[in-house]
């Protein structure tokens, strides 16, 4: 009560933007997040630096396990393999401190990355700020981050693996990957089409993914509105729920075995350590580690042909007929396409 009640003042009050988090018990739900405005930042500035990490704790366990209902931490015995991830970490986050990311003119900061799994160490993995940061703020957003080296600004450019857990679906099946992008379905909006095949690959079973993409359409505005959905009713979001999801059954019939089977976290460990081996070898080429966003990543203008051949190589390592897409505002180079190793199947 008192804390919910102390970020509506603060807010009231413009000294903070919010966007309330959903509770979904199936699933598919977002924590809170609240972030410092101009003016609660030029209020502090006369008294503290702005830009110094507060409120963390000194010492933060960069190798998480959550249980995989409620969510929340687990103790567990360190092994060789948890010690090896957390001294990768610790490598990660020493140069992770030392970029020197800017947004419109402030600092911005760049809290310890984690790896948080899910269950047991098998399961995800995935790199996540301990605190707010440039991971949770919108996609366009990202592309006003600058990075300063040597006293110059550059902006940055955000590569990411387009069709990633599809990809490795097709790939785990041994099967030719499709032509085309798997996301791509005729009559449906292609950010509902991604997220359903994403929901279909982490739920225990299709009427579980039916419910969970239901939640997502019902509280996510901007979906509903992609979508044609005047209202977050659940009437009007489950039927467009079930025929999405039957579209992607149809279309990618071959990988039907893999839909509601829980598989989503598997490979969200395999691309967890994809990442890091893009992270390491940037910095053995570069001298700097890129910003992760799960699987995409985000470096300064002057990086990107290098990030584009080391997210391939490593997609390559892994038998991933893996494309790039980048995003950024100085020239896109647009659609990458994988090794030419690759371009006949899933596996070399």
């Amino acid at each position: 009560y008192f804390v919910t009640r102390a970020i509506d003042m603060l807010h009231e009050a413009g000294l903070i933007g919010k966007d309330p988090g959903v509770w979904n018990p199936v699933g598919g739900g977002r924590q809170s997040v609240a972030w410092a405005t101009d003016q609660l930042r030029e209020l502090l500035d006369p008294v503290i630096d702005v830009a110094e990490h507060r409120g963390l704790a000194h010492q933060v366990e960069t190798i998480v396990l959550r249980d995989r209902e409620d969510k929340k931490d687990l103790d567990y015995a360190d092994t060789a393999e948890t010690e090896a991830m957390r001294a990768q970490m610790q490598t990660l986050n020493d140069h992770l401190t030392q970029l020197d990311l800017w947004r419109e003119g402030a600092k911005f900061p760049i809290p310890v990355a984690r790896r948080v799994f899910n269950g047991d160490f098998g399961r995800g993995g995935r790199l996540y700020c301990h605190g707010s940061s440039y991971q949770i703020i919108p996609a366009e957003e990202r592309r006003d981050l600058d990075l300063v080296i040597d006293g110059e600004v550059h902006p940055v450019v955000e590569i990411d693996y387009s069709n990633l857990h599809a990809v490795m679906a097709y790939a785990e099946a041994d099967l030719p990957l499709p032509p085309g992008d798997q996301y791509d379905i005729a009559g449906f909006d292609r950010g509902l089409v991604k997220l359903a095949v994403n929901v279909l690959l982490n739920a225990a079973s299709t009427q579980e993914a039916v419910a969970a993409l239901t939640e997502d359409l019902r509280v996510n505005e901007a979906l509903r509105e992609a979508s044609g959905l005047a209202r977050g009713y659940r009437r009007e979001c489950r039927p467009l729920a079930k025929e999405v999801i039957g579209a992607i059954e149809e279309k990618h019939q071959q990988i039907s075995a893999s839909f509601g089977s829980d598989c989503g976290a598997r490979f969200q460990r395999q691309d967890s350590e994809m990442a890091i081996q893009v992270m390491l070898r940037m910095i053995q080429r570069t001298g700097r580690c890129p910003l992760p966003v799960h699987d995409s990543f985000l470096v300064a203008d002057i990086h990107r042909n290098v990030l584009a051949q080391t997210m391939s190589e490593v997609a390559a390592e892994e038998g991933l007929a893996l494309c790039l897409k980048e995003s950024g505002r100085s020239s896109p180079l647009g659609p990458l396409p994988p090794p030419p190793s690759l371009l006949g199947g899933n596996r070399p």
